[in-house]
């Protein structure tokens, strides 16, 4: 079953010949693919979405019923969203039964279901007890509940409706084209293009360093000519001293990447994230102290959106430390476990630019406290403390 299946069925008779129908549906307005999946049912799954405000001829549902002479059921199955059964009939709708996936169960909506209507589609020699299951489940979580709307269409015999519906039809038309029965209508519109945005491109170089401790606006000094270089309007957006790609996690024998004084120790750094509007790219440097190393990512993917660029005029990370350092040593009690990690970072949030700091005390990997300051990137207020305890 594919992930959005979407198609309406009818039931095939005698009374309705295939030349007869084919006639009639390329007199009409729709478009689409007629396909005789089972000896039981003819399916329609049109090129358009089925909402009427796209097709100002009615709905197609309702337009279908009117031209075949018989009830249309139309079928929705959306893997991890919901599925759906609705039944027309000379134009109208005349039944509705929607099951919704929630994260733990299901919720049904048979306001609007007329189980007469449905028993009269069964196939020949099935019963409505088998519908009962299927429409009320016992079991209604996990995969349990969300196998009924898969089981619906197998106790109706509408056969293979995997991968039906406007968005993948046109995908299958090639290899439905010689099949007897199948007529298309129109062309299934254009696809969109695929745009995929390049790979960001890494490369690494060696830099010289006047220290192993910097402080994020030393190591700003150090970069902006850098990002000014790869484009005049580079603006910053962010930094963060932590834990760095390419750096070895080695914190449980060398301790936090930044020291109390809110500088790189001998194996930390600092990662500066640049934005350029004029380019709409972004480009993130950083400086690994122990390697004497710059990493440099170009990125043509923009995703900071309408976030703004940080204040000239933020605190340095020396002196939020020598605020959130006498906050951390107070809340620590003999029984916190050892300082694993120190995460400082600067970013622009729509509530302005902020400093938050992290410590991390980890005793082994099923244990773990965190004591996290949040300080306004300007002034140095403390606006946020939060504590696993």
């Amino acid at each position: 079953m594919s992930e959005f299946s979407e198609s309406l069925h009818f039931r095939r008779t005698p009374l309705l010949p295939d030349d007869v129908l084919h006639d009639a549906l390329r007199a009409s307005t729709l478009t689409g693919a007629l396909l005789p999946l089972s000896d039981s049912w003819h399916a329609f799954v049109p090129f358009e979405t089925y909402a009427p405000d796209n097709n100002p001829d009615g709905d197609i549902g309702a337009r279908l019923s009117l031209m075949v002479g018989a009830p249309v059921l139309e079928y929705h199955f959306a893997e991890d969203v919901y599925w759906a059964v609705l039944i027309w009939s000379e134009g109208e709708l005349v039944s509705v039964y929607t099951c919704r996936f929630l994260s733990r169960s299901l919720r049904i909506d048979d306001s609007e279901h007329d189980p007469q209507w449905l028993e009269a589609l069964l196939p020949e020699g099935a019963s409505a007890d088998a519908l009962a299951p299927v429409l009320y489940p016992a079991k209604r979580k996990g995969d349990a509940g969300r196998a009924a709307g898969k089981r619906f269409a197998e106790v109706m015999q509408l056969g293979n409706v995997e991968w039906l519906g406007p968005t993948t039809i046109a995908d299958r038309l090639d290899e439905m084209a010689d099949r007897a029965g199948v007529i298309v209508l129109g062309s299934p519109p254009p696809a969109e293009p695929v745009v995929r945005m390049p790979k960001p491109v890494k490369s690494f170089a060696a830099v010289e360093l006047p220290s192993s401790a910097l402080t994020a606006r030393e190591a700003a000094v150090r970069l902006e000519p850098i990002a000014r270089e790869w484009a005049p309007d580079a603006k910053l957006f962010s930094a963060v001293g932590s834990v760095l790609e390419g750096a070895p996690d080695e914190r449980a024998t060398k301790g936090p990447w930044l020291g109390s004084d809110g500088r790189t120790t001998p194996f930390g750094g600092w990662s500066l994230l640049f934005r350029s509007a004029s380019r709409a790219q972004c480009l993130n440097l950083s400086l690994l102290i122990e390697s004497a190393q710059l990493v440099r990512v170009d990125d043509a993917f923009n995703y900071l959106g309408s976030v703004d660029a940080l204040p000239e005029d933020w605190i340095d990370s020396d002196a939020v430390s020598r605020i959130t350092e006498p906050m951390y040593l107070a809340w620590r009690t003999t029984t916190t476990t050892r300082l694993q990690d120190r995460v400082m970072q600067l970013s622009q949030t729509k509530q302005g630019a902020i400093w938050r700091v992290n410590y991390m005390c980890t005793q082994d990997e099923m244990r773990r406290r965190d004591f996290q300051i949040t300080l306004h990137a300007t002034t140095g207020e403390v606006i946020d403390v939060v504590s696993t305890d």
